[in-house]
């Protein structure tokens, strides 16, 4: 946050990199939540979450807590997407409300992700 703090923006968010499996739901919420105290403490903006469907589905109870944070949605396969795809919608359980990505990560990298011709 000190060197978030000492530079010129504007940028985008600070992101929060959730991949982790482990935890229970109940201490992976409030994890994050602190996480997101800080950064609007510190530096008075909300941060971005950086997680997948899946990793969002099993370490939070697919929670829609923090649906109006902006989203950076990674969710490809092996051999990326089609242009043309759409992310799987998160949550993914019913009734909840949805969270709409802001940055859409459909690739991971690798010989699909670019190709020198």
């Amino acid at each position: 946050l000190k060197a978030v703090r000492a530079t010129d923006g504007p940028f985008l968010p600070p992101a929060l990199d959730w991949e982790k499996y482990g935890g229970t739901p109940k201490r992976n919420l409030e994890w994050i939540r602190g996480f997101v105290h800080v950064v609007r403490q510190e530096l008075g903006r909300d941060p971005m979450i950086y997680t997948g469907p899946n990793v969002w589905y099993y370490t939070t109870d697919d929670s829609d807590e923090f649906v109006n944070l902006p989203l950076w949605e990674v969710n490809y396969t092996k051999q990326g997407a089609l242009p043309s795809a759409s992310p799987r919608a998160m949550p993914r359980k019913s009734g909840r409300k949805k969270w709409p990505w802001t940055i859409w990560q459909w690739s991971g990298g690798g010989d699909f992700a670019h190709a020198d011709r």
